[in-house]
């Protein structure tokens, strides 16, 4: 079975610092603040959620497993992607431009979702997909990668 995995907020802590950031700032998350986003010094600042390439690692060995993170610039896809090589050199990424749904760029059709975000969760769910949001009650919910293997046994 297929298993996409959200980048931002899911594998890296990237919205709780652009959160800090956009506070501090006083500014407020705009598509024009996410085109300006040195994407490089942010994903510095960052930190990996629950030890989520170890947990991706195990996690390849029952599932298809692919990053399906959105994007806003090239610039931001390059350092995702180099962010993620450094922990995972085969882990497939598929960059998704950000007026597009994640549903439009692979079939969601009986394919897993993890997103913290619940207009991508909505979507995929929509398009036949399983969506499970990460870290939220109004989903099947996990804190961790490594709580979908409790999960397995609903969709095999």
């Amino acid at each position: 079975m297929k298993l996409y995995i959200d980048f931002d907020g899911v594998i890296v802590n990237t919205m709780e610092i652009i959160d800090q950031e956009l506070k501090e700032n006083n500014l407020n998350r705009t598509d024009e603040y996410y085109m300006n986003i040195n994407w490089l010094t942010l994903l510095k600042k960052c930190k990996i959620i629950n030890s989520a390439f170890n947990q991706i690692e195990i996690l390849k060995s029952k599932f298809d497993v692919a990053i399906l993170t959105h994007i806003y610039t090239l610039e931001e896809g390059v350092a995702k992607l180099n962010f993620i090589r450094k922990y995972d050199k085969n882990l497939n990424v598929i960059l998704v431009p950000k007026n597009i749904s994640k549903s439009k760029i692979v079939d969601a059709k009986n394919a897993i979702l993890i997103d913290d975000y619940n207009e991508n969760i909505k979507d995929w769910i929509t398009n036949g997909g399983i969506g499970i949001k990460f870290n939220n009650k109004n989903y099947l919910t996990i804190n961790s990668l490594n709580d979908i293997c409790n999960y397995v046994k609903l969709w095999e």
